[in-house]
């Protein structure tokens, strides 16, 4: 695996130069995270910053109640964990992968350092931070559609980014929790768009047919 060549995907990093590209590269280490699994927990200290490299990750918190409140997907090129790095406080979201998920890390005192060291990545991040707020925007417009079978098109739309032949492997449960809706919600929204011809159900598994 090419450190060097993979961050330079990053979107916050393409326009970086070499040089430091290659210091990012020393302290980079690949980690993988299965279908399902957990990258960080709300109240985890805020000890790494990952870059994506494949797969989709779910970033959601939870109310008192345990009731789950989706804040945001992110994909290849993107990067999580950095804003509890930056800040130097707890993490304030969970972040599930919804797939199988590679990705490159660099603990925080190794990124905190660089970041002193090179203006020029201070001022890409911070830019980054501005493109995701806006792209969080739009995610907080798809979540206040009050319409669940409106929702529940868009978020599915979203997802199919992540995986090929717009097949989206996930069970009605977890696409529930990505919507923001329950289980049976989920299931009439599913149903009405199937009758659309917008999808196709399968078990643990959903095709969408995009013109």
């Amino acid at each position: 695996m090419d450190k060097e060549v993979l961050l330079k995907k990053q979107d916050v990093l393409k326009d970086l130069p070499h040089d430091l590209i290659k210091k990012l590269s020393d302290h980079a280490q690949h980690g993988t995270f299965k279908q399902g699994d957990i990258l960080m927990h709300a109240g985890d200290e805020s000890d790494k910053l990952y870059f994506i490299i494949r797969g989709v990750v779910f970033i959601h918190a939870h109310t008192r109640d345990g009731v789950i409140i989706p804040v945001n997907l992110l994909y290849p090129g993107q990067t999580v964990g950095e804003m509890g790095v930056l800040r130097q406080k707890e993490r304030s979201a969970s972040v599930e992968a919804l797939s199988d998920v590679d990705v490159l890390y660099i603990r925080a005192d190794d990124f905190t350092k660089l970041i002193r060291e090179t203006p020029e990545l201070s001022t890409n991040f911070i830019k980054d931070l501005s493109q995701r707020i806006e792209r969080n925007d739009y995610s907080m417009k798809i979540m206040k559609t009050r319409n669940i079978v409106e929702r529940t098109r868009l978020l599915l739309q979203e997802l199919s980014e992540g995986f090929p032949g717009n097949t989206i492997p996930l069970s009605h449960e977890k696409i529930a929790e990505v919507v923001g809706v329950t289980r049976p919600r989920l299931t009439e929204a599913l149903h009405e768009l199937q009758k659309e011809g917008y999808l196709s159900l399968a078990p643990n598994r959903i095709t969408l047919h995009m013109g």
